[in-house]
């Protein structure tokens, strides 16, 4: 009746949960409240078996006071079977008394007509002794009666000892008759007292039906309550597993601004450089312009003019690139600390975590199921298992990070070789060649070299 795997199953999650939460840094007040609901529950389940065996028990002693209650009614049928026998056995029986009785007292009356016809001839006889020769012929003739007489009484007192042996026998069987008499009250006093508890018994049978139905309600209540632990268990799993996503997504955001980081600080090396080579081309033009020299092969004045305020218009260019790119460098090192110092926590707690499950799928067999009540509170130690409410941040639409200015002209690019990736980063082309200002006859570097 008890459903093995299921209670098996949520022992060994709540088991995991319960070690996560207690080996991954949880507070103590949280730690005490989940063994608080761990006892909770160790004590319900206690019930749970209690209340099982108690219906066990219960059905068992319905199913005996059935089986008692089953041949009670048989014994009390026989009983009144007998009684009933009993009874009419001893009706018949009275009837036959009064009619031996009414018998009797026949035969007592006709003997006692019989005497006093003997008495009366005994006074004809009498009467008649001192009378004429006639006389012996009455009592030839009285004598002849008085033979018919004494035979008849005779007979009669035959039939009254016949009739008192058969009144004795009468007697001896109306005695027999009263002890089954009293045999028979004295059962239907027992049927009464087995009446009374049959009563009882049905009454203790509807308890215990009552108390099993009750049980049986407690039962389903608290499966009901492991299903929904069950299903908030694999809530808290998919959580588990969305935290995991999240956690690898940001750690791939973090790997990329890191790249980025770093072709942004090549790009700030190559674009400083380059304004620094700008900045000596034009400081040489600035002295040659001073001198004021001419020698052959000179770039003429107008060309010249030309070429400083080219020069002049790269150097704001590459001045205001700078900047972006120096601004671009801070949001990336920004980024690139926020998402190092969110991976750092969020790898101290997925460790932690892995730590404290393989601990408690280790102890999963000895430890104690938990409750609802725990696996939230588990939930809420994760953080909302959810790794953007962990770092803080929003998901990136795309691998690779964001960055505003001069940024989205220089995301992308990648560099063939040192002077293309200059070339690329001061905006110029990548081979063009200038013409060269030697003031005063001097050899003088030249422009792009």
């Amino acid at each position: 009746m008890r459903p093995l795997g299921l209670s098996n199953s949520v022992n060994v999650k709540a088991g995991t949960f319960a070690g996560m939460a207690a080996n991954g840094g949880a507070e103590g007040g949280l730690g005490f409240e989940v063994s608080k609901l761990q006892n909770q529950i160790k004590v319900k389940d206690r019930e749970l078996d209690a209340a099982r065996k108690e219906i066990t028990v219960l059905k068992s002693t319905a199913s005996s006071h059935e089986r008692l209650l089953q041949q009670k009614a048989a014994e009390v049928d026989r009983l009144k079977e007998r009684l009933l026998k009993a009874e009419g056995t001893g009706a018949a029986q009275s009837k036959e008394l009064s009619l031996v009785k009414m018998d009797k007292r026949k035969l007592e009356s006709a003997v006692s007509d019989v005497q006093r016809q003997n008495d009366k001839l005994k006074e004809k006889v009498a009467q008649l002794s001192n009378k004429g020769p006639a006389f012996n012929e009455q009592v030839a003739s009285l004598q002849s009666e008085l033979k018919l007489l004494k035979a008849a009484n005779n007979q009669v007192t035959e039939d009254h000892k016949a009739a008192c042996s058969l009144l004795r026998a009468k007697d001896r069987q109306l005695d027999l008759n009263s002890t089954q008499l009293k045999a028979a009250a004295a059962l239907r006093e027992r049927v009464h007292v087995l009446e009374s508890d049959l009563s009882a018994a049905k009454k203790d049978l509807e308890q215990a039906a009552a108390e099993m139905r009750t049980l049986q309600q407690v039962v389903r209540v608290k499966e009901g309550d492991i299903a929904s632990m069950n299903k908030q268990l694999a809530a808290a799993d998919n959580n588990l597993e969305a935290a995991h996503g999240d956690l690898s997504m940001a750690r791939a955001a973090a790997k990329v601004s890191d790249t980025r980081a770093a072709e942004l600080s090549t790009e700030l090396g190559v674009t400083r450089d380059e304004l620094a080579r700008a900045a000596a081309v034009a400081s040489r033009a600035a002295a040659a312009e001073a001198k004021l020299v001419k020698a052959e092969g000179v770039v003429p004045v107008g060309q010249h003019f030309e070429e400083v305020k080219h020069l002049t218009g790269q150097i704001g260019r590459l001045k205001d690139k700078l900047g972006l790119a120096e601004r671009d460098l801070a949001v990336a090192h920004a980024i690139k600390e926020k998402y190092r110092s969110a991976l750092e926590a969020a790898s101290i707690n997925i460790a932690e975590l892995d730590a404290a499950a393989a601990n408690a799928n280790a102890a999963a067999a000895a430890a104690g199921p938990t409750t609802a009540a725990a696996r939230t509170a588990v939930r809420r130690s994760l953080g909302g298992s959810s790794a953007h409410r962990l770092l803080g941040l929003s998901p990136p639409a795309s691998p690779e990070p964001v960055v505003h200015g001069g940024g989205r002209r220089l995301s992308g690019q990648v560099a063939k070789s040192p002077q293309a990736g200059r070339a690329s980063a001061a905006g110029l082309p990548a081979a063009v060649p200038k013409p060269v200002f030697r003031p005063g006859g001097s050899a003088s570097p030249g422009f792009g070299r």
